[in-house]
């Protein structure tokens, strides 16, 4: 089928690959992390985030026009006047073959539904996501992760006519 030739020559392209791959991920730090310089010929410090209103000082109209839109309210701390309408009044909801429930207490917002041992358990909602046109909700998860939910919340007030959604609830789940 093969001749000892081509034998050979496929060993040693497999050879020189190889070693080429083991080449590259040995000094791969070195190829991508090279420090920035200065012109001055100091090192650049590293740039920390610095929260979307150290960008107020310098662009007062853009960031408030930002700060209402969509993206400003992306990814953000739970909000009574913004959510409250997904937690209170409480009520329990089915969602696929599960069912859960939402409410709020002493300003916290909470979704019980199951959790990592396949029981029931009420999660404090820590961070939303979303805004239009679905809000999830973040929970504390093991190993400082945070998790989303099956549920969300749809905040069109027309989802809270139809009669599929749970009080503005959707699927695959709600809170």
């Amino acid at each position: 089928m093969f001749n000892r030739l081509q034998v050979f020559i496929w060993v040693a392209a497999v050879a020189v690959l190889a070693g080429g791959l083991f080449w590259f991920f040995q000094h791969f730090d070195k190829l991508n992390h090279a420090p920035v310089v200065a012109v001055s010929g100091s090192p650049v410090p590293k740039a920390e985030y610095g929260s979307s209103a150290s960008c107020k000082e310098c662009h007062e109209e853009a960031y408030a026009l930002w700060l209402k839109s969509n993206h400003g309210l992306a990814e953000r701390l739970p909000n009574a006047e913004m959510d409250r309408r997904a937690f209170e009044p409480a009520r329990a909801f089915t969602h696929g073959k599960q069912s859960s429930s939402v409410f709020a207490t002493n300003g916290d917002f909470f979704v019980t539904t199951l959790g990592l041992g396949g029981k029931p358990e009420a999660f404090r909602v820590g961070r939303v996501i979303g805004h239009d046109p679905l809000r999830q909700f973040l929970v504390a998860a093991p190993g400082g992760r945070w998790q989303t939910l099956e549920a969300s919340f749809d905040p069109t007030p027309s989802a809270m006519k139809t009669g599929s959604r749970a009080s503005g609830a959707t699927g695959p789940g709600a809170a």
